[in-house]
């Protein structure tokens, strides 16, 4: 996860309109967290285009390339459409809703029983 406060990237608001702001933001608003994010937090690669890598050629003989993601880069693919919260409270409410069977009911069953 980029730092807070390093840098501003162009991010399409919900008008249409590009405007910028810390990447930080862009990053925690695009992947709909619901917690904060720390330090320690990595974002899988299948979140960014290939155009956000550049590759670099590592080692003398028999090298391999080596992909970094670009300072810019803000996550776009394979985005969540609801936050994590939001969907643990729909999840709730569904548990909630189950329907109660009443003790006279019960008494009914057992007698068939």
């Amino acid at each position: 996860f980029p730092k807070r406060g390093v840098r501003n990237v162009p991010v399409e608001n919900k008008f249409g309109q590009s405007e910028k702001i810390d990447i930080h933001k862009a990053w925690t608003l695009r992947l709909k967290m619901g917690k904060p994010a720390s330090k320690f937090m990595r974002v899988c690669s299948l979140h960014f285009k290939a155009s956000d890598y550049c590759a670099r050629y590592l080692g003398v003989t028999g090298g391999y390339l080596k992909r970094y993601l670009k300072k810019n880069a803000v996550p776009s693919q394979n985005l969540p459409k609801n936050s994590v919260i939001e969907g643990t409270k729909s999840r709730t409410r569904t548990l909630r809703t189950k329907p109660i069977v009443h003790c006279e009911k019960l008494e009914l069953l057992e007698h068939h029983v």
